[in-house]
């Protein structure tokens, strides 16, 4: 992808993405933790952001039966470190690189039962890229999983 990168106000975006997903967490039961973020800019595309949150977002309400999803922002010196957690089935270590691939499923009998392409984590991986940075996945089977990446801070 290539991406005209502008500054962006993540207001909006999370704004978006509480409108789009909070009632769809609700309906799982689950807590959907975004946060305040007044004032914060970052170098970006307004569209390849809206994306990234979506699809992680998706997923982790998607694989979350229980507990909470929140999306997790701190400052560091020009970098704005974003992670969204979710307490949900988790993914085995074996198996990080490949969920970035186009297509795979770590699980795929759950995703022919409820849809899914298979795509959404090998669109991430580009669009985050594609800002200059790279999707980090931490996680524990049946505990949850972290996905990370940095953004540009404008001041």
């Amino acid at each position: 992808y290539n991406l005209k990168l502008q500054e962006i106000k993540l207001e909006p975006i999370m704004d978006y993405i509480s409108e789009t997903f909070q009632n769809e967490a609700i309906k799982k039961g689950l807590t959907l933790s975004i946060p305040n973020v007044d004032d914060i800019k970052v170098l970006g595309n307004h569209d390849g952001l809206i994306s990234i949150f979506s699809n992680l977002i998706s997923n982790a309400i998607f694989y979350s039966d229980k507990g909470k999803i929140t999306i997790s922002i701190k400052k560091n010196l020009n970098k704005l470190h974003i992670k969204i957690i979710d307490n949900g089935i988790g993914i085995a270590e074996e198996n990080y690189e490949k969920i970035f691939n186009r297509f795979y499923r770590v699980n795929p009998d759950r995703s022919r039962k409820t849809g899914g392409t298979g795509l959404g984590l090998a669109i991430v991986k580009h669009l985050v890229k594609a800002h200059n940075s790279e999707i980090i996945v931490n996680s524990i089977e049946n505990q949850g999983s972290e996905f990370s990446f940095k953004l540009d801070l404008i001041n």
